[in-house]
C-alpha cells in the first residue's frame, strides 16, 4: 500500500525540486565558467612555455652554430690549436676569437675557449647571467675547465646535460689538439630570466630531468609541491582545481637527459578572473531562492487554504462535530470567504441531517426492539394463560394466585423501554421468576445452576439476555423428563476489550444442524419459524452494540445446546 502524503507536502516538494535545479543549474554554470577560464588558461600557460622553449632552442642552436663554426671554420682558433702563435699574431687571433664570442655568448651562458697549458684562456658570459668578482667567476672558470678536460669525448659536439659545482648545465664542448671551444647555458639562471618575463608573478617555471628538480626548489619546498607533482604534472581537472596549481611539461629538445621546462600557474589567477561572475551567479541563486519562498508561502496560502477547510470539514463529518470556520482568510480574498462560507454552510446543513437521520433511525431501532420483544412473548403469553385456564379448571386458587403474581412480575419488566439497558442482578431476578412459572407449569423439574462473578452484578445487559436462552431450553425440550440448566457469566478480556462473558447449556436435545448453520453467521432477515427469541435477541445485541460483541452457538459432545455471548462491560 503505497504511503499517503499531504497536498502541502506534495507541492512543496514539487518547488523544492525546482529551487534545486536551478540551484544546481547555477551551480553548474559556474562550475562551466570556471572550467572554460581553466581551459584558457591551461591553453596559455602552454603556449608560454612554447614560446620560451622555442626561445631556448634558439640560443642553444645560436651558440651551438658559433662553437661549431669556430671549431671547423675559423682560421684563428685552428692556428692557435695547431700553431705555435707568438707575439702581436696571438694576441690578434684571441681579440678575434674574443670579439666572436661576446656577440653570440647566451644571455644565461657563457663561452670560454681554453687550453691546457694555459697559455689560451679567453671567456664571455651574458648580460642576463648574474656579475660576481674576478676571483669568484675565475675560480669557477677553472673548474668548468677541469670538468671538460675529464669529461667523455663522446659527450662533445652536442648539447648534453651536466652539473658543475652544484650549477646545472647545458653544455657544447669542441676540441682541436688541446684547444677547447665550449659554452654553457645556466638552468638556473636561465629559470630566473625566463620568471622575470613573466608579469602576473602566479607563474613560476623551474626545471627538471625526470628524476631530480634542477631550479626552483626553494620556491616548490615553500609551495609544498613535490617531485612527483611536477613528473605526473597533477594531471586532471578536479586534481588541479584541489592541489591550486596547473603544472605543464615541455620536454627541451637536441638534449640526451630528457631536460624539460615545467610551467607552474596558481589557480589564484583563475579565481580573480572568475570572482565577479560567481558572486554575481550566487546573488542570483539567492534571490531565486528568496522568490520561490515568497511565492511558496503565498501559493500555499491561496491554494491550499481551501483544501485544507475542505479537509477539516471533512474531518468534523466523520468525527461527528460542529466546527466555526475563521472569517478572516489569507488576504481577505473574497473568493475564498465566499468558499468558507459554503463550506460552513454545507457542513452545518449537512450535521442537521445527519442527526435529523440519526433520530429517526433510532425510532426505528425502538420500534424494531418492541417488535422483536413481542414476537419473542407471544408463545408464553399464550402458554401462561392456558396453564391459568387449566389451574382454574382444577380449582387450584393458591397456586393459580402464584403463577398470576409471578406473571405479572414477568410482564412488567419485558414491557419496560427497550432501548434501556438493565443490570445483570435484575436480569438474573427476572430469570428466577421465569423459573417459578415454568415449574408451575411442568410436570418434570427443571434444574437451573448459576455461577456468577458477584463483580459484574451492577453492569449493564440488554433485558432478557439470560432469560431468552432459558426460555428456548424449556419450549424445545418436552415436559416428561428432567431438565438441567446452567448459566456461567464471568469477565474475560478479548482483543484488549473488557467483555462480559454469558454461557448458557442445557442437555436436552440441542440444535438442528440447520439452525447451527442460520444462528452462526449474520442475520439477513426478522421472522424466523424456529428459536425466534435467539433470533431476535442476536438483532437487539446488534442494534445495541453494533459490531462490539460476539457470539457463538453449538451442541456439547455429551448432548445438549450451548450458547456463548460476549458483550462489552458496562455500567
Amino acid at each position: 500500500m503505497k504511503k499517503k502524503r499531504s497536498l502541502t507536502y506534495v507541492f512543496g516538494i514539487s518547488l523544492g525540486i525546482t529551487l534545486a535545479t536551478v540551484v544546481a543549474a547555477m551551480v553548474l554554470l559556474i562550475l562551466a565558467s570556471v572550467y572554460i577560464n581553466y581551459t584558457q588558461l591551461q591553453r596559455d600557460n602552454r603556449t608560454t612555455l612554447s614560446v620560451m622553449e622555442n626561445n631556448l632552442q634558439t640560443e642553444m642552436q645560436m651558440v651551438s652554430d658559433t662553437v661549431r663554426n669556430i671549431y671547423l671554420e675559423d682560421v684563428n682558433y685552428s692556428t692557435l690549436a695547431l700553431t705555435d702563435y707568438s707575439g702581436s699574431q696571438k694576441v690578434g687571433a684571441m681579440y678575434d676569437l674574443q670579439n666572436i664570442i661576446r656577440n653570440a655568448v647566451p644571455p644565461f651562458g657563457a663561452i670560454l675557449i681554453f687550453d691546457r697549458d694555459g697559455d689560451v684562456s679567453m671567456y664571455s658570459y651574458g648580460n642576463e647571467y648574474p656579475p660576481e668578482n674576478i676571483p669568484s667567476r675565475l675560480k669557477f672558470n677553472e673548474t668548468y675547465r677541469e670538468y671538460i678536460y675529464s669529461a667523455d669525448p663522446e659527450t662533445f659536439a652536442k648539447w648534453h646535460f651536466t652539473v658543475v659545482d652544484s650549477r646545472p648545465l647545458l653544455s657544447d664542448t669542441y676540441r682541436l689538439g688541446d684547444l677547447y671551444v665550449s659554452a654553457f647555458i645556466d638552468l638556473h639562471y636561465g629559470a630566473q630570466y625566463y620568471n622575470k618575463t613573466l608579469a602576473s608573478g602566479l607563474q613560476q617555471i623551474v626545471f627538471h630531468n625526470g628524476e631530480d628538480i634542477l631550479t626552483g626548489g626553494d620556491y616548490l619546498r615553500s609551495e609544498n609541491i613535490s617531485r612527483e607533482d611536477i613528473v605526473r604534472e597533477n594531471s586532471g581537472f578536479f586534481d588541479r582545481l584541489l592541489s591550486g596549481y596547473i603544472i605543464q611539461n615541455i620536454e627541451v629538445g637536441d638534449i640526451d637527459s630528457g631536460i624539460c621546462l615545467c610551467g607552474i600557474f596558481q589557480f589564484s589567477y583563475l579565481w580573480g578572473y572568475s570572482w565577479v561572475f560567481i558572486v554575481i551567479a550566487f546573488a542570483v541563486a539567492l534571490l531565486i531562492a528568496i522568490m520561490f519562498v515568497i511565492n511558496f508561502r503565498n501559493l500555499k496560502k491561496m491554494t491550499l487554504y481551501p483544501l485544507q477547510q475542505i479537509a477539516a470539514a471533512t474531518e468534523c463529518l466523520e468525527n461527528k462535530k460542529t466546527v466555526e470556520f475563521p472569517t478572516d482568510v489569507p488576504g481577505n480574498i473574497e473568493e475564498l470567504q465566499k468558499i468558507n462560507g459554503a463550506l460552513d454552510g454545507l457542513l452545518r446543513q449537512k450535521i442537521q441531517l445527519d442527526e435529523e437521520n440519526i433520530r429517526k433511525e433510532r425510532e426505528i431501532d425502538h420500534a424494531r426492539l418492541q417488535y422483536y420483544q413481542l414476537q419473542t412473548r407471544s408463545h408464553f403469553f399464550v402458554n401462561c394463560l392456558k396453564s391459568l385456564y387449566s389451574m382454574l379448571e382444577n380449582k387450584e386458587y393458591e397456586r393459580m394466585q402464584r403463577m398470576i403474581l409471578a406473571f405479572s412480575s414477568h410482564l412488567r419488566y419485558i414491557f419496560q423501554d427497550n432501548l434501556l439497558l438493565v443490570t445483570l442482578k435484575a436480569e438474573l431476578e427476572e430469570v428466577n421468576d421465569y423459573y417459578n412459572i415454568v415449574q408451575m407449569d411442568r410436570s418434570m423439574p427443571i434444574l437451573l445452576s448459576k455461577s456468577v462473578d458477584e463483580k459484574l452484578l451492577e453492569y449493564k445487559v440488554p433485558p432478557l439476555l439470560v432469560q431468552t436462552f432459558l426460555e428456548n431450553s424449556v419450549k424445545y425440550n418436552g415436559k416428561q423428563e428432567i431438565l438441567r440448566c446452567s448459566v456461567e457469566i464471568d469477565e474475560i478480556e478479548l482483543e484488549d476489550n473488557r467483555m462480559m462473558r454469558i454461557r448458557f447449556c442445557d442437555d436436552g436435545a440441542g440444535y438442528t444442524k440447520e439452525m447451527l448453520e442460520k444462528l452462526n453467521q449474520s442475520e439477513k432477515g426478522i421472522y424466523e419459524k424456529d428459536h425466534v427469541g435467539i433470533s431476535n435477541l442476536k438483532r437487539r445485541i446488534e442494534l445495541i452494540y453494533g459490531k462490539g460483541y460476539q457470539a457463538a452457538f453449538f451442541n456439547l459432545p455429551s448432548g445438549g445446546a450451548c450458547s456463548l455471548i460476549c458483550i462489552p462491560l458496562k455500567k
